[in-house]
């Protein structure tokens, strides 16, 4: 049956009405002065505008509502934060199932340590990542139409690899310099070592490192995989907001869990999910059918983002997303 362009566009328009109940509600969100930040929020909602978002060459993409009013009541809240050359899309997939289960999601771009701005002066800044989360928050809760939407004994920070690190020391987890220092000694190519390298930071940076970082809103923190955590005083993770880590099995050696997550898990009363079958990059989207191919033209150190990156990573997103809700549904029982 063949149908007119006018019909087209009336059928068009009625599913994209009839999707619309069912997608997530996305408003741009961004802070000015010197750390400028730049993220969206996404939330339950009404019908509104159905536009495809976060999607690219590499990374699959999903759809979003523009200019839809929120669904009523108050809502638990949580603000992602993504790893090293990472960005506020990484994980658009955990945000929409959060979206689907009642939360409100932040996601934001860290400054000199995001795909798209790498300034080497801002990276080596490590203290100011858990202070974006806190920018952020502000302004999110300053505009009195967002805040009215928050429960606000129900705000929650999720981190991936460096961002595990910012959740963490956002709970109250301090850093310390000594301590990394003498691992990095021993095992000098371990990430933690390495980022840090990388990243530029140096021993006169210690004492702004080392602050209490925390932001007393938090009820609890999730790391996914984190990096960094040889920098951590074990001290400040026993009085630190409730915390769980959710680790991978298939990492490089240089993301060894046995320094990272595992090692976490032995620093406080911290829940500790392994998924043995996941890798460190299955946080991320999922990407397209060119993606692997595009990177291996393009940049063939990136590759390993994009293995197994398609159907076997949907499908991990399923499980991930699932212990996520799960835990942050224990910390509210606290």
């Amino acid at each position: 049956m063949r149908t007119s362009p006018i019909a087209a566009m009336i059928f068009s328009l009625a599913f994209s009405a009839a999707a619309g109940s069912q997608r997530p509600g996305m408003s741009p969100l961004t802070t000015s002065g010197e750390r400028a930040l730049t993220g969206h929020v996404m939330y339950p909602a009404t019908d509104g505008w159905v536009e495809p978002f976060a999607g690219s060459a590499v990374w699959r993409g999903t759809t979003v509502q523009t200019g839809a009013a929120p669904t009523d009541g108050v809502k638990p809240l949580v603000i992602l934060s993504h790893g090293v050359w990472g960005n506020r899309y990484n994980q658009v997939w955990l945000a929409e199932r959060l979206v689907e289960d009642g939360y409100i999601v932040l996601a934001l771009d860290h400054p000199g340590t995001s795909t798209w701005d790498r300034n080497p002066v801002e990276g080596a800044r490590l203290w100011e990542m858990p202070r974006d989360l806190t920018r952020f928050l502000d302004a999110f809760l300053n505009a009195p139409e967002w805040a009215a939407m928050v429960d606000p004994s129900q705000i929650y920070a999720v981190g991936h690899s460096l961002g595990g690190y910012t959740v963490l020391a956002a709970a109250g987890a301090r850093f310390n310099s000594d301590r990394l220092s003498q691992f990095c000694q021993t095992k000098p190519y371990a990430i933690a070592c390495t980022v840090c390298a990388q990243l530029g930071v140096r021993d006169d940076q210690a004492a702004a490192l080392s602050a209490d970082l925390s932001d007393p809103r938090l009820s609890g923190v999730i790391a996914l995989d984190p990096s960094g955590v040889p920098a951590l005083s074990p001290e400040s993770l026993t009085s630190a907001k409730p915390i769980a880590v959710i680790r991978a099995g298939r990492t490089p050696e240089i993301l060894n869990s046995t320094y990272e997550a595992d090692a976490l898990a032995m620093m406080g009363e911290i829940e500790h999910v392994a998924l043995e079958e996941a890798g460190h990059f299955d946080f991320l989207g999922v990407c397209t059918d060119q993606g692997i191919h595009i990177l291996r033209n393009d940049d063939p150190e990136t590759v390993i983002i994009c293995v197994e990156g398609q159907t076997p990573r949907a499908d991990l997103h399923n499980v991930m997303a699932t212990e996520v809700i799960r835990l942050l549904g224990d910390f509210a029982k606290r």
